[in-house]
């Protein structure tokens, strides 16, 4: 996030998820029709709308089972990705 000198905030960026395609797509090459979502937060819930590897289904992995609905509900607020 940048602040402007006053301290209001000027910009914000989120690099997990496009650092998550990369280094899945450097360590695989073959693009899989299902994948795994380690986590229920706001970086799963991104990954989730995401097509960018390939996948038409995920599972989502968590360790409190009521945060999936949370996360897919999270997710169906996520504009559809740009291209």
């Amino acid at each position: 996030m940048l602040l402007e000198p006053d301290g209001r905030r000027r910009a914000g960026d989120n690099t997990d998820l496009p650092g998550a395609v990369a280094a899945i797509r450097s360590g695989t090459p073959d693009r899989s029709a299902a994948s795994a979502i380690w986590g229920g937060g706001a970086t799963a819930a991104d990954a989730a709308r995401r097509d960018e590897l390939g996948c038409r289904e995920f599972e989502i992995l968590v360790r409190d089972p009521t945060r999936v609905e949370e996360t897919l509900a999270a997710a169906e607020r996520y504009p559809e990705p740009p291209g």
